[in-house]
């Protein structure tokens, strides 16, 4: 950790993850789910996009949740369906919340002691309206807006934390 108590931002490369040669437009999607597998998994947006849309069609409704017709508004990752999804391309996921004391944070300092820093990583990380997912590649930030940096809010400097992570299984061989 920095001696002054403010963690280090990570390097950060600005991409849309193939969006806009997609063909999708607009600048106030919700579509961080879809960018960052897309990136993490080296597949075409649209493809991912399509995918992640029809899997969103298919989950049974709840009280609290809408019907979705696209993934441009979020995808619910809790969902078998998207935990199959990342299975598929061998992905598995790693909480990082193991207790309510042991907070790893999206920074410098974490990286190689609680954060992996030699591969790509799909990170689930605070920011925007409750939760965010970006793209680590050996350690750098591959997003639309860097989360790893410090932004000032009315209660101070905001800290981004990392709820988990998708990395790709370990071979055993």
């Amino acid at each position: 950790m920095a001696l002054d108590g403010i963690r280090t931002a990570l390097p950060f490369h600005k991409t849309d993850g193939g969006r806009r040669g997609a063909g999708y437009t607009g600048s106030r999607a919700g579509d961080c789910v879809t960018r960052a597998v897309a990136i993490g998994t080296q597949q075409d947006y649209g493809i991912v996009y399509d995918t992640l849309s029809a899997g969103s069609r298919t989950q049974r409704l709840t009280k609290r949740s809408k019907r979705k017709v696209s993934a441009r508004n979020g995808v619910n990752v809790k969902r078998k369906w998207f935990k199959d999804y990342m299975a598929s391309f061998g992905w598995e996921y790693v909480s990082c919340c193991r207790n309510l004391y042991q907070v790893v944070h999206l920074c410098a300092e974490e990286l190689g002691k609680n954060l992996p820093d030699n591969e790509t990583l799909i990170c689930m990380v605070t920011g925007g309206k409750g939760g965010h997912y970006t793209t680590l590649v050996n350690g750098v930030v591959h997003d639309s807006w860097n989360p790893s940096a410090p932004r000032e809010t009315r209660y101070g400097t905001s800290k981004c934390r990392v709820y988990g992570y998708w990395q790709q299984r370990q071979s055993t061989s």
